[in-house]
This record gives C-alpha cells, structure tokens and sequence, in this order.
C-alpha cells in the first residue's frame, strides 16, 4: 500500500510537469498577443500620424485665409500651393485658389483649380455652385446651369444654390416679360414673382450700365433712413457732417468728402445708417471707389447688417468689381433672406459675371 500510495503521489506530482511539457507546443502563447499588440501600435501610429497631419493642413489653411483677408495675395498663394501639393485632394484650398483666380479675372486658372476640386469631391454642393460660377465667368452659361441645379439638389435648403440656378435658368430662356406670379421652374423649385425690385430690370444679360435695381438703392429706400436719425447731439452733429461731406462732393472735392463722412461715422459710432448714408451719397456723385472706402470698415463694426453689405454690393457693381459686388450681396442674403431687392442685385451681378 506504501508503495502503491508512494507511485501515485509521483503520478500525481508528474501530471502537471507532464501538461506543461505536452501543451508548451500546441498553446504557442507569446505568438499570437505580440501580433495583435503590434498591429494595434501600427494602427494608432497611423490615425496619430492622420490627425497631425489634418491638423497641419487646418492651420496652413486658416493661415492662408488670413493672409487673402489681409490682401496679401502672393503670401497667399504659396501657402495654397504647399498645401495642395501635400494634399492635392483639400477642398478648401482648391476653392479659395478658384477664388483669388476669378478675382484676379483669370477664369481658365479658376476652372483648372475648381475641376481639381470637383475630381476629389464629385457631390460636393458648394463645389458644384463653385464649378457653375467659373462657368458662368468663363461666358459658359448653358454649361453653369447643370452645375447650379446639381448643388440646388444637393442642398435644397440654400438660398444662394437655388438663385443661381433660377438665375442660370433665366438665363437660358428667351427674353420676355416678367411673370405677374410666382412659377414652378424645374425640380420643383419657384421662381420669386416679379415685384417694384424686379420691374424694369430688363432681361437678363443685357448691358444695362445701370439697372433699375442698383438705381433703387441709390435713389430710393437705402436711403431714406437719413431723415430718420435719432434725435441726440452725435446725430445731429453726423448729419451736419453729412450735408458739409455731399457739399465738398458737388464741389468736385472727393477726398475733402471723404474726410468729412469719416468725421461724421466717428461721431456716430453705433448707427451703420451713418456710413451708409455717406455711401449712397457718394455713389449719388459717381464715386463708387470712396463708397467702398466708406462701407469696408464699416462691415466689420456691423457684421449683422444686410444693408452696409447691400449697398457695399452696389459700389462694387459701380466699380465694374462684379466679384466682389457677389461676394457682399451673397453676405447680404445669408443675413436677409427675405429681401427681393437683394436677389435682384446679385441677379443683376452673375448676369454680369456671365457675361
């Protein structure tokens, strides 16, 4: 029994001896967790490498944007250039290199930067609105409408989507008179019904070197809040300032004009009526070039107001800066929806930039 009991304590000390000796072949334990924990390492090396480099082409960009903002062009573009030629698919920067081209009036350089952008982003909406206004600057209106009906599609809640295809829509058909009423133009969407902004336009694409909407503003309801000062001493002082500013202008004296609005918005300082006031009054004497002055500053203290930037709009269209009179009625609208003057305006300007 002594002996039977000694040989299966062996046995049974040699069990696990044995398990460990037979399973060290089949268990393989160091392989497979080393395989796994390098290929986690690989993939978090490479998201972190991806987010820096995200990052890196965010802040480039943002510089970049900063230096257009300045009007440092140059400065501008070869930040635009180094980005994309580490990232050639970089939406953003393909936009606003479409942009500085068609403000610099080089279309065919537009075109080349917004294809490359629609390559990357085919379904992009502000990409296909970008494609139909190089277009449309090209003189390629019948080509722009697809692309304008494509990125009214794509976001059917855009205003500006759904005017420029309205707009290239009008375009495209012969000229007539105005509907009385609101219609139904293709994929659903409505045309505005004609009203006091819209009477007397004209069709679109004529040459009018003033159309009637542009004379409105001068003439008619932009204006009218110059009576309407509030009754302080800084307004009246800004008025007074006014009437001496349009006096040197009818004296053939811009920069002495120019001084005085100045004086008169400094006294004024939280009533964006003043520089429009002394805008309108500018452009009333053909000098689009001081309006400008005037309304460039003025959009910064008032970000909010769809007016300082519908008239800003207006002293481009003057200038023959149809681009730029885009961009500021554009900013109008995305304040003021509302406004069928402002549609009218920027009808007026792509008709232009169309041309």
């Amino acid at each position: 029994m002594i002996a039977a009991g000694k040989s299966f304590r062996g046995a049974w000390w040699s069990w696990p001896l044995l398990t460990l000796a037979c399973g060290c072949a089949s268990l393989d334990l160091p392989g497979k967790p080393a395989e796994s924990i390098t290929h986690k390492r690989q993939q978090r090396s490479e998201q972190t490498a991806q987010e820096v480099a995200t990052q890196r082409d965010f802040a480039e960009f943002q510089a970049a944007a900063e230096q257009w903002n300045r009007h440092d062009v140059r400065g501008c573009r070869q930040r635009l250039q180094q980005l994309l030629k580490r990232n050639p698919r970089h939406r953003d920067a393909s936009l606003l290199m479409t942009e500085m081209a068609l403000a610099e009036g080089r279309p065919q350089v537009a075109l080349r930067h917004v294809q490359q952008a629609l390559a990357a982003h085919p379904d992009d909406a502000e990409v296909l609105y970008t494609m139909g206004l190089v277009l449309d600057a090209s003189g390629q209106c019948g080509g722009a409408l697809g692309y304008y009906q494509r990125a009214a599609q794509r976001a059917p809640g855009n205003e500006l989507y759904a005017l420029g295809f309205r707009s290239a829509l009008e375009a495209a058909r012969p000229s007539g008179p105005a509907d009385a009423s609101p219609s139904v133009v293709a994929d659903g969407m409505r045309r505005p019904a004609s009203g006091p902004a819209m009477r007397g336009l004209g069709p679109i694409g004529s040459d009018h070197s003033e159309p009637a909407a542009y004379a409105e503003v001068v003439d008619g309801a932009e204006s009218a809040g110059h009576a309407a000062l509030p009754d302080t001493d800084d307004s009246q002082a800004a008025g007074a300032l006014l009437q001496q500013g349009a006096t040197a202008l009818a004296e053939g004296a811009p920069p002495r004009a120019l001084e005085l609005f100045q004086q008169a918005v400094a006294a004024c300082q939280d009533n964006p009526q003043i520089p429009i006031s002394a805008a309108i009054e500018a452009l009333r004497h053909n000098q689009p070039d001081l309006a400008v002055a005037l309304l460039e500053p003025s959009r910064e203290r008032f970000s909010h107001s769809a007016r300082i930037y519908r008239t800003l709009g207006v002293a481009h269209y003057r200038r023959g800066d149809y681009r730029s009179s885009q961009l500021a009625l554009q900013q109008a609208l995305s304040l003021d929806k509302s406004s069928e003057l402002t549609y009218a305006l920027l009808r007026c300007t792509l008709a232009k930039l169309g041309g």
